[in-house]
């Protein structure tokens, strides 16, 4: 079973076909299998497999991520119909080569052939048309609940995990905020307790001293917890990390 796959930038194609349990990676630069020119993915964005007869994307800490039908997620299965987002570059798999035994298989499940889950189907299909084109927050968590329901491969980033829970979010950016101000406050405590008294003819300039520092010290507690890490110190301690490991 090979799979093709349709990559769309600037109006230019290209093609992948995907192999049972071998990963491929895209990105912008030559270290991925295959490479786009598109300045907004990463050098190695992300992978697609071809795992349990589902093509699962998955995000490689990319500065941009990956959206599934506007969806920010880190993993996720496709289906037939699914569009995936990455920079500029929108993913989807190419129906027509398919056999109907490959239709079937990645094509949204449901659970039977009742009522109930002939509507789950319409549902999905709905909430997923509505995100492609707005986003809709309503239509998001009905697409997100019935993949779940599903038991597809489904994990969202930590970006929509803190949009479902806004109380988390406020404490990660209150905490988050206090440790930039003790950052920012250290220059002030090494000035005057150490540098002044131990070097006085700093006394003259030691403003411009406290600023520079304080520009520094702020400037790598940001990029340390903000930018290096993948959880923040306030992601960590509101449970924003947890929550996004558990799905």
């Amino acid at each position: 079973m090979s799979i093709k796959i349709k990559l769309t930038h600037n109006q230019q194609d290209h093609f992948l076909s995907i192999e049972p349990l071998k990963i491929t990676t895209i990105g912008r630069s030559s270290k991925s299998a295959l490479k786009i020119d598109d300045l907004k993915l990463s050098s190695v964005h992300f992978q697609l497999q071809l795992k349990n007869n589902k093509i699962e994307a998955k995000d490689l800490n990319s500065k941009n991520g990956i959206y599934l039908n506007g969806i920010k997620v880190d993993l996720a299965d496709l289906y037939l119909g699914d569009e995936l987002k990455a920079g500029s570059t929108v993913v989807s798999i190419i129906e027509e080569e398919l056999s109907e035994g490959e239709k079937n298989l990645l094509t949204f499940p449901t659970l039977s052939d009742s009522s109930l889950d002939k509507k789950l189907k319409i549902d999905f299909t709905g909430a997923r048309e509505k995100n492609k084109i707005h986003g809709d927050e309503s239509s998001k968590i009905i697409e997100i609940n019935i993949r779940k329901k599903v038991k597809s491969n489904f994990k969202l980033s930590k970006q929509e995990i803190s949009k479902k829970h806004k109380l988390r979010f406020l404490v990660a950016q209150t905490i988050d905020g206090i440790f930039l101000l003790l950052m920012a406050g250290i220059p002030f405590a090494l000035v005057l307790l150490w540098l002044i008294p131990s070097y006085p003819h700093f006394r003259d300039v030691k403003n411009i001293v406290i600023i520079c520092l304080e520009l520094l010290f702020a400037g790598l507690g940001f990029y340390a917890n903000k930018i290096h890490a993948r959880f923040s110190i306030g992601e960590k301690l509101s449970g924003i990390e947890r929550k996004t490991n558990r799905q």
